[in-house]
Protein backbone atom coordinates (compact mmCIF):
# COMPACT_ATOMS: atom_id res chain seq x y z
CA UNK A 1 0.00 0.00 0.00
CA UNK A 2 1.36 3.43 -0.97
CA UNK A 3 0.10 6.87 -0.03
CA UNK A 4 -0.75 8.98 -3.08
CA UNK A 5 -1.83 12.26 -1.48
CA UNK A 6 -3.82 13.51 1.51
CA UNK A 7 -6.94 11.51 0.68
CA UNK A 8 -5.81 8.67 -1.60
CA UNK A 9 -3.88 5.41 -1.39
CA UNK A 10 -2.76 3.00 -4.08
CA UNK A 11 -2.99 -0.72 -3.32
CA UNK A 12 -1.59 -3.63 -5.28
CA UNK A 13 -1.54 -7.33 -4.43
CA UNK A 14 -0.67 -10.71 -5.94
CA UNK A 15 -2.76 -13.73 -6.81
CA UNK A 16 -2.82 -16.49 -4.15
CA UNK A 17 0.17 -18.83 -4.44
CA UNK A 18 -2.07 -21.88 -4.04
CA UNK A 19 -5.39 -21.23 -5.84
CA UNK A 20 -8.37 -23.33 -4.77
CA UNK A 21 -10.69 -22.23 -7.54
CA UNK A 22 -10.85 -20.67 -11.01
CA UNK A 23 -8.40 -17.95 -12.00
CA UNK A 24 -8.48 -15.07 -11.81
CA UNK A 25 -10.29 -14.99 -8.45
CA UNK A 26 -12.68 -12.26 -7.37
CA UNK A 27 -11.41 -9.84 -4.75
CA UNK A 28 -13.28 -7.86 -2.13
CA UNK A 29 -11.39 -4.97 -0.56
CA UNK A 30 -12.81 -3.70 2.72
CA UNK A 31 -11.98 -0.61 4.75
CA UNK A 32 -12.58 0.13 8.43
CA UNK A 33 -11.41 2.54 11.09
CA UNK A 34 -7.99 1.77 12.52
CA UNK A 35 -8.03 1.72 16.32
CA UNK A 36 -6.85 4.81 18.19
CA UNK A 37 -5.94 6.48 14.91
CA UNK A 38 -6.49 10.10 15.93
CA UNK A 39 -4.24 11.99 16.15
CA UNK A 40 -1.51 10.15 14.18
CA UNK A 41 1.12 8.37 16.30
CA UNK A 42 4.37 9.99 17.37
CA UNK A 43 7.39 8.23 15.88
CA UNK A 44 11.17 8.50 16.11
CA UNK A 45 14.04 7.07 14.07
CA UNK A 46 14.29 3.31 14.33
CA UNK A 47 12.83 0.01 13.10
CA UNK A 48 9.95 -1.52 15.00
CA UNK A 49 9.51 -5.20 15.90
CA UNK A 50 5.90 -5.82 17.04
CA UNK A 51 6.49 -9.48 17.96
CA UNK A 52 7.03 -12.94 16.44
CA UNK A 53 9.07 -11.46 13.58
CA UNK A 54 12.58 -11.11 12.18
CA UNK A 55 14.73 -9.68 9.39
CA UNK A 56 17.33 -11.72 7.49
CA UNK A 57 20.20 -9.89 5.76
CA UNK A 58 22.96 -11.01 3.39
CA UNK A 59 25.84 -12.86 5.04
CA UNK A 60 28.41 -10.27 4.00
CA UNK A 61 27.03 -7.70 6.44
CA UNK A 62 29.09 -9.55 9.08
CA UNK A 63 32.04 -10.95 7.15
CA UNK A 64 34.22 -13.92 8.05
CA UNK A 65 37.14 -12.57 10.05
CA UNK A 66 39.30 -12.88 13.15
CA UNK A 67 37.57 -9.78 14.55
CA UNK A 68 34.16 -8.14 14.78
CA UNK A 69 33.03 -4.62 15.56
CA UNK A 70 29.22 -4.38 15.76
CA UNK A 71 27.19 -1.57 17.29
CA UNK A 72 23.51 -0.66 17.60
CA UNK A 73 20.87 0.94 19.80
CA UNK A 74 17.89 -0.96 21.20
CA UNK A 75 14.68 -0.11 23.06
CA UNK A 76 12.40 -2.65 24.71
CA UNK A 77 10.26 -3.25 27.77
CA UNK A 78 10.66 -7.02 27.62
CA UNK A 79 13.28 -8.99 29.53
CA UNK A 80 13.98 -11.50 26.74
CA UNK A 81 14.56 -11.35 23.00
CA UNK A 82 17.03 -12.34 20.29
CA UNK A 83 18.73 -9.22 18.92
CA UNK A 84 21.28 -10.64 16.44
CA UNK A 85 22.24 -14.12 15.24
CA UNK A 86 24.51 -15.66 12.65
CA UNK A 87 25.89 -19.17 12.23
CA UNK A 88 28.10 -21.02 9.76
CA UNK A 89 26.77 -23.57 7.29
CA UNK A 90 26.76 -27.33 7.78
CA UNK A 91 27.27 -28.37 11.39
CA UNK A 92 27.12 -24.74 12.55
CA UNK A 93 30.46 -24.82 14.36
CA UNK A 94 30.86 -21.02 14.18
CA UNK A 95 28.31 -18.68 15.69
CA UNK A 96 27.75 -15.16 17.00
CA UNK A 97 24.63 -14.01 18.82
CA UNK A 98 23.34 -11.26 21.10
CA UNK A 99 20.32 -12.16 23.22
CA UNK A 100 18.43 -10.37 25.98
CA UNK A 101 17.94 -12.44 29.13
CA UNK A 102 16.43 -11.10 32.35
CA UNK A 103 16.82 -7.56 31.04
CA UNK A 104 20.53 -7.86 30.12
CA UNK A 105 22.16 -8.51 26.74
CA UNK A 106 24.32 -11.63 26.52
CA UNK A 107 27.10 -12.13 23.97
CA UNK A 108 27.52 -15.70 22.72
CA UNK A 109 30.19 -16.54 20.16
CA UNK A 110 32.08 -19.59 18.94
CA UNK A 111 35.11 -19.73 16.64
CA UNK A 112 34.45 -23.50 16.25
CA UNK A 113 36.27 -24.79 19.37
CA UNK A 114 33.48 -23.99 21.85
CA UNK A 115 31.20 -21.13 22.85
CA UNK A 116 31.79 -18.19 25.16
CA UNK A 117 28.60 -16.84 26.74
CA UNK A 118 28.57 -13.90 29.13
CA UNK A 119 26.94 -10.63 30.19
CA UNK A 120 27.88 -7.68 32.34
CA UNK A 121 28.15 -8.33 36.08
CA UNK A 122 26.49 -5.15 37.35
CA UNK A 123 22.92 -5.39 38.73
CA UNK A 124 21.36 -3.16 36.06
CA UNK A 125 18.59 -3.84 33.57
CA UNK A 126 17.92 -2.49 30.11
CA UNK A 127 14.26 -3.49 29.59
CA UNK A 128 12.92 -0.11 30.70
CA UNK A 129 11.57 1.15 27.38
CA UNK A 130 14.48 3.59 26.95
CA UNK A 131 17.19 3.63 24.27
CA UNK A 132 20.47 1.87 25.12
CA UNK A 133 23.69 1.59 23.12
CA UNK A 134 25.32 -1.82 22.68
CA UNK A 135 28.80 -2.53 21.31
CA UNK A 136 30.41 -5.86 20.44
CA UNK A 137 34.16 -6.01 19.96
CA UNK A 138 35.88 -9.31 19.21
CA UNK A 139 39.57 -9.69 18.50
CA UNK A 140 40.65 -13.29 17.98
CA UNK A 141 39.27 -15.35 20.90
CA UNK A 142 38.59 -12.29 23.08
CA UNK A 143 35.06 -10.88 23.04
CA UNK A 144 33.94 -7.69 24.74
CA UNK A 145 30.37 -6.56 25.37
CA UNK A 146 29.63 -2.93 26.27
CA UNK A 147 26.17 -1.61 27.15
CA UNK A 148 25.85 2.07 28.07
CA UNK A 149 29.43 2.03 29.32
CA UNK A 150 29.08 -1.17 31.38
CA UNK A 151 31.59 -3.69 30.07
CA UNK A 152 32.43 -7.41 30.26
CA UNK A 153 34.96 -9.59 28.40
CA UNK A 154 35.59 -13.31 27.99
CA UNK A 155 37.67 -15.68 25.86
CA UNK A 156 36.27 -18.52 23.79
CA UNK A 157 37.83 -21.99 24.33
CA UNK A 158 40.44 -23.60 22.08
CA UNK A 159 42.80 -21.98 19.63
CA UNK A 160 40.56 -21.03 16.68
CA UNK A 161 40.25 -17.28 16.09
CA UNK A 162 38.10 -16.88 12.95
CA UNK A 163 34.30 -17.04 12.69
CA UNK A 164 33.61 -18.70 9.35
CA UNK A 165 31.22 -17.31 6.69
CA UNK A 166 27.61 -17.31 7.86
CA UNK A 167 24.34 -18.31 6.21
CA UNK A 168 22.75 -14.91 6.75
CA UNK A 169 22.45 -12.33 9.50
CA UNK A 170 19.20 -12.52 11.46
CA UNK A 171 17.97 -9.47 13.35
CA UNK A 172 15.18 -9.67 15.94
CA UNK A 173 14.48 -13.39 15.82
CA UNK A 174 14.64 -16.63 13.86
CA UNK A 175 12.14 -18.41 11.59
CA UNK A 176 10.14 -21.07 13.44
CA UNK A 177 11.48 -23.58 10.90
CA UNK A 178 15.13 -22.72 11.58
CA UNK A 179 16.99 -25.78 12.91
CA UNK A 180 19.73 -25.06 15.44
CA UNK A 181 22.09 -28.04 15.24
CA UNK A 182 24.69 -26.89 17.75
CA UNK A 183 25.14 -29.08 20.88
CA UNK A 184 25.43 -26.12 23.26
CA UNK A 185 24.88 -26.39 27.01
CA UNK A 186 24.42 -23.95 29.89
CA UNK A 187 24.43 -20.23 29.10
CA UNK A 188 25.38 -20.87 25.48
CA UNK A 189 21.92 -22.32 24.71
CA UNK A 190 19.75 -19.75 22.90
CA UNK A 191 16.23 -19.13 24.16
CA UNK A 192 15.08 -18.07 20.66
CA UNK A 193 12.45 -15.61 21.89
CA UNK A 194 11.62 -12.97 19.29
CA UNK A 195 12.61 -9.41 20.13
CA UNK A 196 9.82 -6.90 20.77
CA UNK A 197 10.78 -3.24 20.56
CA UNK A 198 12.92 -1.01 18.35
CA UNK A 199 16.44 -1.06 16.90
CA UNK A 200 18.42 1.66 15.17
CA UNK A 201 21.93 2.54 14.01
CA UNK A 202 23.15 -1.00 13.35
CA UNK A 203 26.72 -1.04 12.01
CA UNK A 204 29.30 -3.76 11.31
CA UNK A 205 32.91 -2.59 10.86
CA UNK A 206 31.46 0.94 10.61
CA UNK A 207 29.20 -0.08 7.70
CA UNK A 208 25.58 0.98 8.22
CA UNK A 209 22.93 -1.70 7.82
CA UNK A 210 20.67 -1.06 4.83
CA UNK A 211 17.24 -2.25 5.95
CA UNK A 212 16.01 -2.35 2.36
CA UNK A 213 18.59 -5.05 1.57
CA UNK A 214 16.75 -7.62 3.69
CA UNK A 215 16.37 -11.07 2.15
CA UNK A 216 13.43 -11.80 4.44
CA UNK A 217 11.19 -9.53 6.50
CA UNK A 218 8.57 -11.49 8.41
CA UNK A 219 6.02 -9.95 10.83
CA UNK A 220 8.04 -6.75 11.14
CA UNK A 221 7.43 -3.16 10.13
CA UNK A 222 9.33 -1.41 7.33
CA UNK A 223 11.95 1.17 8.21
CA UNK A 224 9.83 4.01 6.80
CA UNK A 225 7.23 3.50 9.57
CA UNK A 226 9.73 4.53 12.25
CA UNK A 227 9.64 3.63 15.93
CA UNK A 228 6.30 4.54 17.56
CA UNK A 229 5.95 6.15 20.97
CA UNK A 230 4.72 3.69 23.60
CA UNK A 231 3.30 4.02 27.11
CA UNK A 232 5.56 1.40 28.75
CA UNK A 233 2.59 -0.73 29.77
CA UNK A 234 2.56 -4.48 29.20
CA UNK A 235 -0.18 -3.98 26.64
CA UNK A 236 -1.10 -5.27 23.20
CA UNK A 237 -2.24 -2.90 20.47
CA UNK A 238 -4.87 -4.39 18.16
CA UNK A 239 -5.62 -2.16 15.20
CA UNK A 240 -8.86 -3.96 14.29
CA UNK A 241 -9.50 -6.96 12.07
CA UNK A 242 -6.82 -8.98 13.85
CA UNK A 243 -6.17 -11.12 16.91
CA UNK A 244 -3.56 -12.36 19.37
CA UNK A 245 -3.46 -16.11 20.10
CA UNK A 246 -2.23 -17.06 23.58
CA UNK A 247 -1.32 -20.51 24.93
CA UNK A 248 -3.79 -20.91 27.81
CA UNK A 249 -1.65 -23.47 29.64
CA UNK A 250 1.41 -21.21 29.67
CA UNK A 251 -0.68 -18.20 30.61
CA UNK A 252 -2.51 -20.06 33.36
CA UNK A 253 -5.96 -18.94 32.22
CA UNK A 254 -9.06 -21.13 31.74
CA UNK A 255 -7.20 -24.31 32.66
CA UNK A 256 -9.66 -25.51 35.33
CA UNK A 257 -13.10 -24.78 36.79
CA UNK A 258 -11.56 -22.36 39.28
CA UNK A 259 -10.09 -19.32 37.55
CA UNK A 260 -9.64 -15.59 37.84
CA UNK A 261 -8.29 -13.16 35.25
CA UNK A 262 -8.63 -9.54 34.21
CA UNK A 263 -8.86 -7.82 30.84
CA UNK A 264 -7.83 -4.16 30.93
CA UNK A 265 -8.56 -2.28 27.71
CA UNK A 266 -9.28 1.03 26.04
CA UNK A 267 -10.93 1.61 22.71
CA UNK A 268 -12.74 4.13 20.53
CA UNK A 269 -14.72 1.46 18.67
CA UNK A 270 -18.35 0.83 19.58
CA UNK A 271 -18.09 -2.97 19.72
CA UNK A 272 -15.52 -5.72 19.77
CA UNK A 273 -14.63 -9.30 20.69
CA UNK A 274 -12.40 -9.34 23.77
CA UNK A 275 -11.76 -13.07 24.29
CA UNK A 276 -12.78 -16.42 22.77
CA UNK A 277 -11.78 -20.00 23.57
CA UNK A 278 -13.38 -23.38 22.95
CA UNK A 279 -13.15 -27.12 23.47
CA UNK A 280 -15.16 -30.14 22.24
CA UNK A 281 -18.09 -29.31 24.57
CA UNK A 282 -17.11 -25.81 25.69
CA UNK A 283 -17.25 -22.29 24.30
CA UNK A 284 -16.30 -19.19 26.29
CA UNK A 285 -16.55 -15.64 24.96
CA UNK A 286 -16.42 -12.05 26.17
CA UNK A 287 -17.50 -9.24 23.85
CA UNK A 288 -18.91 -5.75 24.14
CA UNK A 289 -21.42 -3.64 22.24
CA UNK A 290 -23.66 -0.67 23.05
CA UNK A 291 -21.51 0.08 26.11
CA UNK A 292 -22.20 -3.31 27.70
CA UNK A 293 -19.86 -6.25 28.24
CA UNK A 294 -21.44 -9.63 27.49
CA UNK A 295 -20.09 -12.97 28.63
CA UNK A 296 -21.36 -16.17 26.95
CA UNK A 297 -20.39 -19.71 27.93
CA UNK A 298 -21.45 -23.28 27.30
CA UNK A 299 -20.08 -26.52 28.78
CA UNK A 300 -21.46 -30.05 28.99
CA UNK A 301 -23.26 -29.11 32.22
CA UNK A 302 -24.03 -25.38 32.09
CA UNK A 303 -25.08 -22.69 29.63
CA UNK A 304 -25.52 -19.01 30.47
CA UNK A 305 -24.93 -15.45 29.32
CA UNK A 306 -25.32 -12.03 30.93
CA UNK A 307 -24.22 -8.43 30.44
CA UNK A 308 -22.57 -5.87 32.70
CA UNK A 309 -22.22 -2.15 31.99
CA UNK A 310 -19.77 0.26 33.62
CA UNK A 311 -21.36 2.77 35.99
CA UNK A 312 -20.02 5.55 33.76
CA UNK A 313 -22.15 4.19 30.92
CA UNK A 314 -19.25 4.54 28.46
CA UNK A 315 -16.83 1.96 27.05
CA UNK A 316 -15.69 3.39 23.71
CA UNK A 317 -14.25 6.57 25.23
CA UNK A 318 -10.53 5.89 24.76
CA UNK A 319 -10.04 5.43 28.52
CA UNK A 320 -8.93 2.30 30.39
CA UNK A 321 -11.62 -0.13 31.56
CA UNK A 322 -11.27 -3.27 33.70
CA UNK A 323 -13.16 -6.52 33.17
CA UNK A 324 -12.43 -8.91 36.07
CA UNK A 325 -13.73 -12.47 35.67
CA UNK A 326 -13.82 -15.01 38.54
CA UNK A 327 -15.35 -18.49 38.64
CA UNK A 328 -15.57 -19.94 42.16
CA UNK A 329 -18.04 -21.75 44.44
CA UNK A 330 -20.79 -22.10 41.85
CA UNK A 331 -20.71 -18.47 40.74
CA UNK A 332 -19.24 -16.71 37.72
CA UNK A 333 -18.67 -13.06 38.64
CA UNK A 334 -17.83 -10.31 36.17
CA UNK A 335 -16.91 -6.81 37.30
CA UNK A 336 -16.71 -4.02 34.73
CA UNK A 337 -14.82 -1.18 36.41
CA UNK A 338 -16.83 -1.06 39.67
CA UNK A 339 -20.12 -2.61 38.54
CA UNK A 340 -20.62 -6.36 39.11
CA UNK A 341 -22.85 -9.00 37.55
CA UNK A 342 -22.99 -12.75 37.99
CA UNK A 343 -24.21 -15.95 36.38
CA UNK A 344 -24.21 -19.67 36.93
CA UNK A 345 -20.82 -21.05 37.89
CA UNK A 346 -18.90 -22.93 35.23
CA UNK A 347 -18.30 -26.64 35.71
CA UNK A 348 -16.76 -29.19 33.35
CA UNK A 349 -14.74 -26.49 31.61
CA UNK A 350 -12.71 -28.15 28.86
CA UNK A 351 -10.69 -25.65 26.81
CA UNK A 352 -8.49 -27.34 24.22
CA UNK A 353 -7.85 -24.38 21.95
CA UNK A 354 -5.46 -21.55 22.52
CA UNK A 355 -7.47 -18.51 23.51
CA UNK A 356 -7.91 -15.58 21.19
CA UNK A 357 -7.71 -11.94 22.22
CA UNK A 358 -9.43 -9.29 20.09
CA UNK A 359 -10.74 -11.55 17.34
CA UNK A 360 -10.36 -14.90 15.61
CA UNK A 361 -8.66 -15.89 12.33
CA UNK A 362 -11.05 -15.21 9.47
CA UNK A 363 -12.05 -18.26 7.46
CA UNK A 364 -10.72 -20.68 10.09
CA UNK A 365 -12.49 -23.50 12.01
CA UNK A 366 -12.22 -21.26 15.09
CA UNK A 367 -14.38 -18.66 13.35
CA UNK A 368 -17.02 -21.35 12.75
CA UNK A 369 -16.99 -22.35 16.43
CA UNK A 370 -17.34 -18.70 17.44
CA UNK A 371 -20.23 -18.06 15.05
CA UNK A 372 -22.05 -21.17 16.31
CA UNK A 373 -21.61 -19.82 19.86
CA UNK A 374 -23.37 -16.57 18.89
CA UNK A 375 -20.21 -14.46 18.82
CA UNK A 376 -20.12 -11.46 16.50
CA UNK A 377 -16.83 -12.32 14.78
CA UNK A 378 -17.18 -9.46 12.30
CA UNK A 379 -16.79 -6.97 15.13
CA UNK A 380 -13.18 -7.49 16.14
CA UNK A 381 -11.59 -5.48 18.94
CA UNK A 382 -9.57 -2.38 18.12
CA UNK A 383 -7.53 -0.68 20.80
CA UNK A 384 -5.16 -1.60 23.60
CA UNK A 385 -5.46 -4.50 26.00
CA UNK A 386 -3.61 -6.00 28.94
CA UNK A 387 -4.31 -9.54 30.14
CA UNK A 388 -3.63 -10.40 33.78
CA UNK A 389 -3.88 -13.74 35.54
CA UNK A 390 -4.21 -13.61 39.34
CA UNK A 391 -2.96 -10.00 39.27
CA UNK A 392 0.15 -10.87 37.21
CA UNK A 393 0.75 -9.68 33.66
CA UNK A 394 0.91 -12.35 30.99
CA UNK A 395 4.40 -12.92 29.59
CA UNK A 396 3.52 -12.29 25.93
CA UNK A 397 6.87 -13.31 24.37
CA UNK A 398 6.58 -16.77 25.95
CA UNK A 399 2.83 -17.30 25.59
CA UNK A 400 1.76 -15.69 22.29
CA UNK A 401 1.72 -18.30 19.52
CA UNK A 402 0.31 -16.23 16.63
CA UNK A 403 -1.05 -12.80 15.88
CA UNK A 404 -2.39 -10.69 13.04
CA UNK A 405 -2.61 -6.90 12.73
CA UNK A 406 -1.43 -6.63 16.31
CA UNK A 407 1.53 -5.22 18.22
CA UNK A 408 2.88 -6.56 21.55
CA UNK A 409 5.06 -3.50 22.19
CA UNK A 410 2.71 -1.55 24.43
CA UNK A 411 0.07 1.03 23.65
CA UNK A 412 -0.01 4.56 22.29
CA UNK A 413 0.51 7.06 25.14
CA UNK A 414 -2.84 8.28 26.44
CA UNK A 415 -1.70 11.88 26.08
CA UNK A 416 -1.43 11.39 22.31
CA UNK A 417 -4.86 9.81 21.76
CA UNK A 418 -8.09 11.77 21.85
CA UNK A 419 -10.87 10.42 24.06
CA UNK A 420 -14.39 10.36 22.67
CA UNK A 421 -15.41 13.48 24.56
CA UNK A 422 -12.93 15.31 22.35
CA UNK A 423 -13.58 13.32 19.18
CA UNK A 424 -17.33 13.47 19.68
CA UNK A 425 -18.28 9.91 18.74
CA UNK A 426 -17.50 6.20 18.92
CA UNK A 427 -16.43 4.56 15.70
CA UNK A 428 -17.92 1.37 14.26
CA UNK A 429 -15.68 -1.37 12.92
CA UNK A 430 -17.97 -1.70 9.92
CA UNK A 431 -15.49 -3.13 7.42
CA UNK A 432 -17.23 -1.52 4.44
CA UNK A 433 -16.44 -2.91 0.98
CA UNK A 434 -14.79 -0.29 -1.24
CA UNK A 435 -13.87 -2.53 -4.19
CA UNK A 436 -15.06 -5.78 -5.79
CA UNK A 437 -13.48 -7.17 -8.93
CA UNK A 438 -10.80 -9.33 -10.54
CA UNK A 439 -7.98 -6.83 -11.04
CA UNK A 440 -5.09 -6.84 -8.53
CA UNK A 441 -4.86 -3.13 -7.88
CA UNK A 442 -7.09 -0.37 -6.58
CA UNK A 443 -6.78 3.38 -6.10
CA UNK A 444 -8.95 4.64 -3.23
CA UNK A 445 -9.46 8.39 -3.11
CA UNK A 446 -12.06 8.41 -0.32
CA UNK A 447 -9.77 8.03 2.70
CA UNK A 448 -10.05 10.47 5.61
CA UNK A 449 -7.77 13.48 5.67
CA UNK A 450 -5.94 14.57 8.81
CA UNK A 451 -4.64 18.12 9.04
CA UNK A 452 -2.53 18.72 12.12
CA UNK A 453 -0.61 21.61 13.60
CA UNK A 454 2.00 21.37 10.86
CA UNK A 455 -0.52 20.56 8.13
CA UNK A 456 0.69 16.96 8.15
CA UNK A 457 -1.74 14.71 6.33
CA UNK A 458 -2.06 10.95 6.68
CA UNK A 459 -4.38 8.16 5.72
CA UNK A 460 -5.99 6.77 8.85
CA UNK A 461 -7.83 3.78 7.49
CA UNK A 462 -7.27 0.06 7.83
CA UNK A 463 -7.58 -2.11 4.72
CA UNK A 464 -8.36 -5.81 4.55
CA UNK A 465 -8.37 -7.98 1.44
CA UNK A 466 -10.79 -10.85 1.01
CA UNK A 467 -10.32 -13.35 -1.84
CA UNK A 468 -13.44 -15.04 -3.11
CA UNK A 469 -12.64 -18.29 -4.91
Amino acid sequence: MFSVDSSAVYLKWSQPQTPNGPLPPSYNLSRAYSALFFPPPLVSAGVHFPGLGYYKFPSDFVRSSASNDIQFWFRTQYASGLLLFLVSDGSQTDMLAVELRDGKPWLIFDCQDGAAAFTISQSVRFDDGEWHQLKIKRVSRRGTLTVDGYQASENSPGTATVIAPNTGVYIGGLPSTFRLLRPDTGNAVLKRISFIGCLRGITSESRQLDWTSALEAVSVEPQRNGCPARDKKNAMLLRGGGYVAIDSAKAGILTSDIFSFTLIFRTQLSSGLLLFAHGPTTTFAIQFAQNQVEIKYVTSSVQDSFTVAPLSGEICDGRWHNVAVTNFLGNLTVTVDTNTGSGRGITNLVIQSIFYIGGVPWGSPVETFAQQAGVNVESSFGGCMMVQSTAKDIDYPNTVTAMHNADLDGCLPESTVAVSSQVGECFPFNSSVVYSGKTEMFNDSSADVFTGKFCRKIVSDLFSLFILM
